[in-house]
């Protein structure tokens, strides 16, 4: 199994190979290891489910209202707490032969590749990454961890859609936020999911814009477009195949609480519910109970209008302020 996975991976991603190996060698680790901790939730998956409960999770919530100054991706970094103060921010550039391949920013894990959490690059992109968390695997094909890294490369939607859909063994969410280079030089909000079909042995995708109100009233029969806002969690919400259970138990009690709440229309609505906890459970913004065991490490927020991304370590929705902010390189 291990050996199709590496295979798969130098034919479509030889230089994240090659990075994943640079960062094996810093850290003074066996390579092997490292590649198997980025297949980690294949790994997962194909034991069954006899390793873990409850995956780890994020939430994401998208608000296109230009005309109300909030165009805005939303995002509850979650995993262990073990893992709590050991994430980083980097900011890279990439060469080869003097040439500069890719800038970017992003939250990173230790041991991981860039472009599994939250960042943006030179380009304009903005991603997030939703884990999804599908019955069946792939074998013989690109983890989810190398395609995240690669999509982080992303110069436009078209090249972030194609590289989403590289052959791959198993299935995420990624919220993409274009604030550069559209043809009509305006910020726009994308959701993609990802999943494996076994019966065809192929990757499907479905990807969805989140539209101003405006557009979409003017324009009631236009398809796969959702007006003004969005959200996703854990779990599909529109390619249908079967999920592992225990895996998306928050995602379902995260999504009934989002769903109670009036559509956002500004960063304070978005940091309202990033930040809820009502569910006693297993709350949006989430803290170590018994029922879940996984943590909200950090929130960002990308304001698209301003070009700005805040980042919070704290509870967004009563925080005095963002830990810090960093300034989009946005052209306009």
């Amino acid at each position: 199994v291990v050996e199709g996975f590496v295979t798969a991976t130098n034919k479509y991603y030889p230089q994240y190979m090659r990075e994943l190996l640079g960062m094996a060698h810093g850290a003074n680790i066996p390579f092997h290891e490292m590649f198997l901790i980025s297949y980690g939730v294949e790994l997962y998956a194909l034991t069954a489910n006899k390793t873990k409960n409850e995956a780890d999770s994020c939430s994401d919530i998208l608000v296109n209202q230009p005309k109300k100054k909030a165009v805005i991706i939303g995002h509850n970094e979650d995993n262990s707490p073990l893992i709590q103060n050991k994430s980083y921010i980097l900011t890279a550039s990439v060469l080869e032969d003097g040439l500069i391949l890719e800038q970017f920013t992003v939250y990173c894990y230790p041991g991981i590749l860039p472009g599994n959490a939250f960042g943006f690059n030179n380009h304009g992109i903005i991603t997030t990454v939703n884990g999804l968390y599908p019955k069946s695997v792939l074998i013989g094909r690109v983890g989810r961890s190398f395609i995240n890294r690669a999509m982080l490369a992303s110069k436009n939607l078209t090249d972030a859609l194609s590289k989403a859909k590289t052959p791959g063994t198993y299935g995420f969410s990624c919220n993409i936020g274009i604030f550069n280079g559209a043809p009509d030089s305006r910020p726009h909000l994308y959701n993609i999911e990802v999943a494996p079909d076994v019966a065809a042995q192929v990757t499907i995708t479905d990807v969805i814009e989140v539209l101003p109100s405006y557009e979409k009233q003017q324009s009631p029969a236009m398809d796969n477009v959702i007006a003004g806002n969005y959200f996703h969690v854990n779990m599909y919400r529109r390619l249908v195949l079967p999920e592992i259970s225990d895996h998306i138990t928050s995602s379902r009690h995260r999504t009934a609480r989002i769903q109670q709440y009036k559509d956002p229309n500004s960063a304070d609505d978005v940091k309202r519910i990033l930040g809820d906890s009502k569910d006693n459970k297993y709350p949006i913004y989430r803290s170590p109970r018994p029922s879940d065991n996984e943590t909200t490490l950090a929130t960002v927020l990308f304001d698209l209008q301003q070009c700005v991304m805040s980042v919070y370590t704290d509870r967004p929705s009563s925080s005095i302020g963002p830990l810090f902010t960093l300034n989009l390189p946005c052209s306009r």
